[in-house]
């Protein structure tokens, strides 16, 4: 009777044991069994369309964006006040309403920072000035000449052009347009 009474306490205790070890799987014990598989599909589909459990389709995975966001340039024009021609100017490069018109629709501030657009060609410029009688002067050290105008972003639906030479878009290469595209 012992005996008896032990090995019934063990065949309820196997069976409870399997049966939670199943219901573990996830649904796996349905996928032996078709039948039952789409029968419980259909029904958790007419209960609830918007249930996770109708569709096995993994969601996206959230991804990082290594998008460094918009490309910047900033201004940077050595022009001191003791010189006429930067006091004329109010020691701050011109911004061009457009590429090839030199008139100044504004003036840039050194260390301003731009949002860039893209680059057109017009005139070019040198970095190096030479004033007549307050002769040669660099106004960007290490920047070379170049017919470039940077199309930056002024405002809200505003752009104007400032010459390349006034520009550091990459401070490891002053002459390194950083990946600008052409208009």
């Amino acid at each position: 009777m012992a005996l008896l009474a032990l090995a019934s306490v063990l065949a309820v205790a196997l069976i409870g044991g399997g049966a939670w070890w199943l219901s573990g799987l996830d649904g796996q014990a349905a996928e032996e069994d078709p039948t039952t598989a789409a029968a419980e599909t259909s029904t958790a589909e007419s209960e609830d369309p918007a249930s996770p459990l109708v569709s096995n389709t993994p969601e996206p995975e959230e991804t990082t964006s290594d998008d460094p966001g918009p490309l910047t340039g900033e201004v940077y024009w050595n022009c001191p006040q003791t010189r006429s021609y930067c006091a004329d100017q109010g020691g701050e490069p011109g911004i061009r309403g457009s590429a090839d018109d030199v008139t100044a629709i504004g003036y840039a501030a050194v260390g301003t920072v731009f949002e860039l657009v893209c680059y057109e060609r017009a005139d070019l410029i040198t970095p190096r000035g030479n004033e007549d009688e307050e002769g040669f002067w660099d106004y960007h050290e290490g920047k070379d000449a170049s017919d470039v105008m940077v199309r930056v972003v002024l405002g809200e639906n505003e752009y104007g052009y400032i010459p390349f030479v006034w520009l550091v878009i990459d401070p490891a290469d002053v002459n390194s347009l950083g990946g600008l595209a052409e208009c």
